[in-house]
């Protein structure tokens, strides 16, 4: 009971950092993101990212809902578990070693973990970016 407390606790912690997207490294160069906005519905703008765009840019569903999150597209929330898998030190510097390439790995992961997590019911007002925290820590991240 208290180590899952732990790890909730940790989570809303680490939710701080996930929250905001960082610049994206490509072949060692920060890459910023430049996606464009589309109104999802009355109350929520987000954001879909450009076409003929590398797979790792444009992911806007940080600070979306588990609700968002579902209804929104595969390259979109791929390129936001981009930003957050590149936001771990150990990943960032495989990438400046290997390349981009060495990123989409941990980005699928992520999601795939995400998508697991945000399978049941009740889950829709929930912030995604609590989930990816939450799957960061199991995956020992």
């Amino acid at each position: 009971m208290l180590k899952g407390l732990f790890y909730i606790i940790l989570a809303l912690i680490l939710i701080g950092i996930f929250s905001e997207p960082k610049d994206e490294i490509q072949n060692n160069q920060a890459v910023p993101q430049t996606p464009s906005k589309v109104q999802s519905s009355p109350s929520t703008s987000v954001e879909t990212p450009k076409l003929n765009s590398k797979w790792y840019e444009g992911g806007n569903l940080h600070k979306t809902s588990v609700g968002e999150w579902r209804t929104a597209t595969y390259e979109n929330q791929l390129a936001t578990t981009a930003d957050w898998s590149i936001s771990r030190p150990q990943i960032e510097a495989k990438v400046r070693i290997s390349g981009i390439d060495a990123l989409k790995p941990f980005a699928v992961e992520l999601l795939t973990c995400i998508n697991e997590a945000a399978g049941g019911q009740g889950y829709e007002k929930m912030a995604v970016a609590e989930l990816a925290a939450s799957c960061m820590l199991l995956m020992k991240w």
